[in-house]
């Protein structure tokens, strides 16, 4: 789970009622800082790169402005001064992958799954472009940022060093912004990258494993506060409430917010409900549709958006491929005269191709299945021996965590196909 020094605690037995009511001043946001920044504004088209608008004015994205400005707060180089919220913030993010290079966690990066690293690597690429951005705002001094000494500007040698301190700056922001409409009163739409806010309080929860035990945040659209209230059912006075940061795959969670939560095959009825399992096979997959002859059915797939995202999962039951698995794989077996048959299938048209070309597809999904579970089973072997085995006391408990984490990544991939080529034999219809 995410490591939390507090916990939120509930003081009423009373379901839904307010806990706690934060006023709009305490927000950190883009209305927030934007008076340390005069020359900055907001780029509310999600681009990734800043933009002038004219000689005097640079624009950036609400996840690039809020992570400039806690970097210039750290580095003491910014006119606004540390205050409680932003003092309260985590030190390091140690447990997080992104901060795993140059530390005794290095080489468990290696070790995780090709989706978990894909996703990682997503991530990554985020964070890099966005510390591109800022560099270009702050290296051009578009943007008043108090007084600097010559010395502040980092040389080549203390570039690493700075962006140590940006990584820091930017998972604060990654992992514990939430929604808050920024945008003008007159646009309908949400905008991604746009309408973010860290806020307090929000801060001490843990990740709920489902919404029912997930307090609420609402907007007081008076005066712009937020209301966070309690979960729907009653509990009891000093039971931890937490918060649900949607439902994501433990291969996302630990790329975005360096956790995991660990499976539990057999949950009994007093367990907390948690969401199933989710493996993503991109990788297997896109090796079947490699070659010339099959050229055409991978370019068939992307022009019908069915290309990649190709996932397992072992909820709702029976544990089964997703939608875009089984329709890759039908077009995998068919014909170039049978394309209109696909079509028409992924329209709604007809429910499968042919009787022939749906056996192929079944028997192809127990064969992926079965790859990436000796594949799991070979990791989780490895993980559980020595250097890596989290009863193993001279790791330390950084290293401990992480490998557990990874581990868990490998047991769901396990879990998951097992489960899949269990429903296959059993005949379940997808």
């Amino acid at each position: 789970m995410r490591s939390r020094l507090h916990q939120l605690t509930y003081d009423s037995d009373k379901a839904y009622q307010t806990l706690v009511s934060i006023p709009k001043a305490a927000l950190m946001n883009w209305h927030t800082i934007r008076s340390y920044y005069p020359r900055l504004e907001l780029n509310i088209n999600g681009n990734m790169t800043p933009a002038k608008t004219s000689t005097k004015i640079a624009t950036l994205n609400s996840t690039q402005a809020l992570t400039m400005h806690l970097y210039l707060l750290r580095k003491g180089e910014s006119s606004a001064e540390m205050d409680a919220y932003s003092s309260s913030l985590p030190k390091s993010f140690d447990e997080h992958p992104l901060t795993w290079v140059g530390s005794p966690r290095e080489s468990l990066l290696e070790c995780l799954p090709p989706s978990s690293k894909t996703a990682l690597t997503d991530v990554e690429s985020r964070c890099k472009a966005d510390w591109k951005a800022v560099q270009q705002i702050l290296e051009e001094d578009t943007i008043d940022t108090g007084p600097r000494r010559s010395s502040d500007y980092p040389a080549p040698e203390h570039i690493e060093a700075a962006y140590r301190i940006f990584v820091w700056a930017w998972l604060c922001v990654n992992t514990r912004c939430i929604h808050y409409s920024l945008s003008p009163s007159d646009m309908n739409r949400s905008l991604k990258d746009v309408d973010l806010t860290l806020c307090p309080i929000i801060d001490l929860a843990n990740h709920a494993l489902s919404k029912i035990r997930s307090f609420t945040v609402r907007r007081d659209t008076s005066n712009s506060s937020l209301h966070l209230e309690a979960p729907m059912f009653s509990m009891q006075k000093g039971e931890e409430v937490f918060f649900h940061y949607s439902a994501h795959s433990n291969s996302t969670l630990l790329s975005e917010y360096g956790f995991v939560i660990p499976r539990n095959p057999r949950p009994s009825e007093d367990d907390e409900p948690q969401e199933g399992g989710e493996v993503n096979i991109d990788d297997v997959m896109a090796s079947l549709f490699e070659g010339e002859n099959r050229q055409w059915k991978k370019e068939l797939l992307e022009n019908a958006g069915y290309w990649g995202d190709w996932t397992l999962h072992s909820s709702p039951p029976p544990a089964h491929p997703s939608f875009r698995v089984v329709a890759a794989l039908r077009l995998l077996h068919a014909s170039r005269k049978e394309a209109d048959q696909w079509q028409d299938m992924i329209f709604g048209g007809r429910d499968i191709v042919h009787e022939t070309n749906e056996r192929l597809m079944r028997a192809t999904v127990r064969s992926i299945c079965q790859q990436v579970a000796d594949r799991a089973s070979k990791r989780v072997t490895e993980l559980s021996t020595a250097p890596w085995d989290s009863r193993n006391s001279d790791i330390d408990i950084l290293t401990r965590y992480a490998s557990d984490c990874v581990l868990t990544l490998w047991e769901e991939e396990q879990e998951v196909s097992v489960g899949v080529i269990e429903s296959i034999d059993r005949d379940e219809e997808f």
